[in-house]
């Protein structure tokens, strides 16, 4: 986290996230299928940023792992994307989370995390400008990146 808040990742390119979700999401397939949880995907148009390739693996995985975690059997991930709005939410635990807390360094949603992935989600999207936002509508908790 040191090395994303000194900015020291400095190589950027032009990614494609909705293509980069797609493919993290083809390789944790086996965890979603082991929670029989249902995917379902709404791409009006892909996402594109300039950033730094490792920043945007460990972005997209800290947003997908954190869906497939906290999810629950036979639960759903809503993966949408526009030019402007990635957002991916699931189903969970039936209540909303603290939305300024759980960006914060340290705070578990369960024992089984360090409270370090959404804390370091926070710090990618500071150093490229994009806000992220956290909602919990229809028993779903979402979380929203926009430019």
């Amino acid at each position: 986290m040191t090395k994303i808040e000194n900015e020291q990742f400095i190589n950027e390119e032009q990614l494609n996230l909705t293509t980069l979700f797609k493919e993290k999401l083809d390789e944790y397939r086996v965890l979603t299928e082991s929670k029989d949880i249902k995917i379902s995907q709404n791409i009006n148009a892909d996402f594109k940023l300039s950033m730094n390739p490792e920043l945007a693996v460990i972005l997209i995985n800290n947003l997908l792992l954190n869906a497939i975690r906290h999810n629950v059997e036979k639960g759903e991930i809503k993966f949408f994307s526009t030019a402007d709005e990635l957002s991916i939410c699931n189903t969970g635990v039936n209540k909303a989370s603290d939305g300024k807390a759980i960006f914060k360094r340290f705070v578990k949603q369960n024992s089984s995390s360090f409270g370090l992935g959404l804390a370091i989600v926070k710090e990618i999207c500071n150093l490229y400008a994009l806000k992220i936002r956290y909602s919990f509508k229809e028993n779903q908790h979402c979380f929203v990146l926009k430019k």
